[in-house]
């Protein structure tokens, strides 16, 4: 075992339940694998490599480079879940060979399922911002991370402030730039009947015992049930970045590419296209996703 995973696997064996700051840097903890303690270990070894893969990332010849920074959906261009190859993965690293990677060959690949800002922020703080990738000057940042958090119960200005805390750590610790993409739309309303349990419903409670018997914050509307749709939190998310972006320096920039999986009106599957997002909430690697490199461009980044 590496001195890296053996201090990941300390630091979070310390860890209670206690609720994560979106803005402040944290591994996982009980709290936000919700009482699963093998995650954690889990969560520590797959670190340990993207630490160890960092180290060793060599910039192209003659080129730039690409870092992807953040949650299920930037994993997934490695083929893994969790470090695991799953189905929904299959096939990944080769769209991203073929897209992303006719521009930006052998792109540095820095995501974990289930991340919020925090922990992205933890795991960049202790080991995967590194040489020579964070010295590269032709080096572009790609963030994409957030929806986790509102999935945690956060406020949309709890994870924009989860966001612009990751964005504005790269601009300070790294010599490139940095694309910071918007919260993709989701329709997965059922995970919002876990942010209103029974508790929050009967008590009007602030905080519930929630799945793994970990406190959870009530996210109920005025009537004390479930909300509907993540889609107010994501656009308000989205919202509040977007400017906040805008203020960090000509360094950073923000690229909104949800239209693309949104269902259109009169859909039989209303929220969003489910071809390109199967379970509602995790985007598959189709030629939307892709086309953010064009709005990159845009940019000209």
């Amino acid at each position: 075992m590496s001195q890296q995973l053996t201090s990941c696997a300390v630091v979070t064996s310390r860890t209670n339940s206690t609720p994560e700051r979106a803005d402040l840097p944290s591994p996982r903890t009980l709290w936000s694998v919700r009482g699963q303690k093998p995650m954690l270990r889990l969560w520590c070894k797959l670190h340990d490599k993207l630490v160890k893969g960092a180290a060793t990332w060599q910039q192209p010849t003659g080129g730039s480079g690409l870092a992807l920074l953040g949650d299920s959906i930037t994993e997934s261009w490695r083929g893994t879940e969790f470090g695991r190859r799953v189905p929904r993965a299959a096939g990944v690293p080769r769209v991203l060979r073929e897209t992303l990677g006719t521009r930006w060959p052998a792109p540095l690949v820095l995501g974990i399922a289930g991340d919020q800002t925090q922990h992205l922020l933890w795991r960049l703080q202790h080991g995967e911002a590194v040489a020579p990738w964070t010295q590269a000057p032709g080096m572009l940042s790609v963030l994409l991370i957030g929806t986790n958090n509102l999935g945690a119960g956060q406020r949309p200005a709890e994870a924009a402030a989860g966001v612009l805390a990751v964005a504005s750590w790269l601009l300070r610790h790294t010599a490139g730039r940095v694309l910071v993409l918007a919260t993709l739309p989701r329709a997965d309303a059922w995970r919002l009947r876990q942010l209103c349990p029974a508790a929050c419903r009967r008590e009007g409670t602030a905080e519930a015992l929630g799945r793994g018997k970990v406190r959870t914050r009530c996210v109920c509307d005025a009537a004390r049930r479930p909300r509907r749709s993540f889609m107010p939190a994501v656009l308000r998310l989205n919202g509040l970045v977007r400017p906040g972006v805008a203020a960090l320096g000509h360094r950073a920039a923000f690229a909104d590419c949800g239209d693309e999986f949104v269902a259109p009106p009169g859909s039989l599957k209303a929220g969003v296209r489910r071809e390109l997002m199967p379970d509602a909430c995790v985007a598959r690697p189709l030629e939307p996703r892709a086309g953010c490199s064009s709005k990159a461009n845009a940019h000209r980044l």
